[in-house]
């Protein structure tokens, strides 16, 4: 549900002591964790202002049905009383009549968007982190793309010197997390091509810039990254998922005050690529691992990006090598700077995971939209569960490009005829409707396959959910 922030009890109070009319639906009295807030925040309101609450009719004689609900609400009718109405937009209709002014505790988005059609009309949404006023769900349109106009895309320059290891750099804390400000560059962990990853004496590590090929002072990324990395230093996650995403930490600087990278945690844990070759590779890695864990995997990551894109993150770069796993099936991600977050591109791509209609295109500029990263997400699901095969890997004359490029599925074609021989001994593992969707989705014509309707992450989460448990 989509709310505004927290209410406070004294506002709370205020709502209700200002309302004619206090409804409340079936689905609020159905969660475990409003018992609490219903005994130690509501009742005390109620009671004070001399108020009830009404249970439309016909959700009563369904609350009566559960006895947790009809013991703790129903069975003395002192707060919460049979209202006349059927139901709760019956109610709605007829208290708008007569212009009352209405309060409704709301368990669910379908029934919040129904209350606040009616003018007179204000809806309470609970939650863990307590009672809000509810406002209309925004539906993000899953092709639409924010603009980078008014990016500086011009490389970075500097006047002073690229740190490397042995010199400190500078960290400008912004008290998130403890950390001294002069931070050491003890050894070079990882080398990439934008730059180097360094260990610190810190528990962090540290990322710093390279200078472009026979420049003295022209960094090799833009201006506007460091923008993009003020934008992840105020992003809070949420702790279930904290541990598991590396986004940059704080900016650090050279001795000109010069940002020249970012700190980060570090992951304990290996590409998911390792796994995803032969078995004894994956035996050394991850020893008895089990098909069941590769959609332990999977449940995992769609929980991490579904989470980021409520953040407006975007990984942009999806691919096996950038995700990590342990031998528990977590997932970690990594390489998190390139990530797009709001109006800031993700410069790097893989082909194999781009959506056909922009292979080729220079995406070092290009904002990417749900359906971008959705599709990539639906590439990601099939290797992993197909351990390496991609979904247009193919046998015979058709190419894995052109199987690509004019949407031909291997396995939808009952034949398998142009499937690998790896791909179907995995394909015969998943179950008919994860088979449906995949068809769907990267065969021509499918159900899924338009970027408008291609299956967001949540979808492809329930889907899992329900394979898992039959493993």
């Amino acid at each position: 549900m989509s709310a505004n922030k927290t209410l406070k009890e004294q506002d709370l109070k205020k709502y209700i002591e200002g309302a004619n009319t206090i409804l409340i639906d079936l689905a609020t009295l159905g969660r475990k964790d409003f018992e609490d807030a219903y005994d130690n925040i509501l009742v005390p309101i109620l009671k004070e202002a001399k108020k009830r609450m009404l249970l439309p009719k016909g959700m009563l004689d369904k609350g009566r049905e559960d006895s947790r609900i009809f013991d703790k609400y129903l069975k003395i009718q002192k707060y919460i009383i049979e209202a006349d109405y059927k139901t709760l937009p019956d109610a709605l209709k007829s208290l708008e009549l007569i212009k009352h002014k209405i309060l409704v505790f709301v368990g669910d988005t379908k029934m919040g968007n129904q209350v606040i059609r009616f003018k007179n009309a204000r809806a309470v949404a609970y939650d863990k982190d307590g009672f809000s006023i509810f406002s209309k769900d925004k539906v993000i349109s899953q092709t639409a793309r924010k603009s980078s106009k008014g990016l500086d895309t011009s490389k970075a320059k500097i006047k002073g010197k690229i740190p490397k290891t042995g010199d400190k750099v500078i960290c400008n804390n912004n008290g998130n997390i403890n950390i001294t400000k002069d931070i050491l560059l003890e050894k070079e962990l990882a080398s990439g091509g934008e730059g180097i990853v360094y260990t610190t004496n810190t528990p962090f590590i540290a990322k710093i810039y390279r200078l472009q090929e026979r420049s003295s002072d022209t960094l090799k990324v833009p201006k506007y990254v460091f923008d993009k990395l003020e934008k992840f230093e105020k992003v809070k996650l949420d702790s279930k998922i904290e541990p598991f995403v590396f986004l940059p930490l704080l900016r650090i600087y050279n001795n000109q005050n010069e940002c020249v990278g970012f700190l980060m945690n570090k992951a304990n844990a290996k590409p998911v690529q390792y796994i995803l070759g032969g078995s004894k590779e994956r035996e050394k890695h991850f020893p008895n691992c089990k098909y069941k864990d590769l959609v332990k995997m999977c449940i995992n990551y769609l929980n991490l990006v579904i989470e980021l894109h409520k953040k407006d993150i975007i990984i942009g770069d999806v691919n096996t090598n950038n995700t990590l796993f342990d031998t528990q099936g977590n997932i970690y991600l990594i390489d998190c700077d390139s990530f797009q977050i709001q109006g800031y591109p993700c410069p790097v791509t893989t082909q194999e995971f781009l959506h056909p209609a922009h292979r080729g295109k220079d995406m070092n500029n290009f904002v990417r939209s749900r359906a971008d990263e959705y599709y990539a997400i639906a590439v990601f699901l099939f290797v992993i569960l197909h351990l390496g095969v991609y979904p247009y890997n193919t046998k015979g004359t058709l190419s894995r490009d052109d199987a690509q490029k004019d949407l031909i599925f291997p396995y939808a074609d009952k034949s398998l005829k142009y499937a690998p021989k790896k791909g179907i001994a995995y394909w015969d593992k998943i179950d008919s409707n994860l088979k449906d969707t995949f068809i769907n989705t990267f065969n021509k014509g499918g159900k899924y396959t338009s970027e408008s309707k291609i299956l967001a992450p949540d979808k492809w989460l329930k889907m899992l959910q329900n394979f898992y448990k039959t493993l």
